[in-house]
């Protein structure tokens, strides 16, 4: 992930919802199947990544954010997306950007 290759997305001073909006459009049309979301709280004993469904990222996205309080992107964020072979990474200093890898269409 070169320097030049990061997008703009800011977090700071952004209503929560906004963020969260903006990420699911960037994420959507990029993943597929089963997601592993790695979060700042995933660090947090006994948390660890999260699990979801691409169909249900946004389903998910909004449920989190009212079940814990806080947007689901709330400073850096890790998307794994093994099916279309991508990782879609979220910077806290407000930059998002997407690698991509080998497809894995059987998962």
């Amino acid at each position: 992930m070169g320097v030049g290759r990061w997008e703009r997305f800011e977090i700071d001073d952004r209503h929560p919802g906004d963020v969260t909006i903006a990420f699911l459009e960037y994420c959507l049309a990029r993943v597929a199947g089963p997601l592993v979301v790695v979060i700042d709280e995933s660090y947090a004993a006994g948390t660890g990544p999260l699990f979801v469904a691409g169909e249900y990222l946004a389903e998910f996205a909004a449920t989190y954010t009212e079940t814990i309080g806080s947007s689901l992107v709330d400073g850096d964020t890790v998307v794994v997306s093994p099916v279309p072979g991508r990782v879609i990474v979220v910077h806290h200093n407000g930059l998002i950007d997407m690698l991509q890898g080998i497809e894995q269409p059987g998962l």
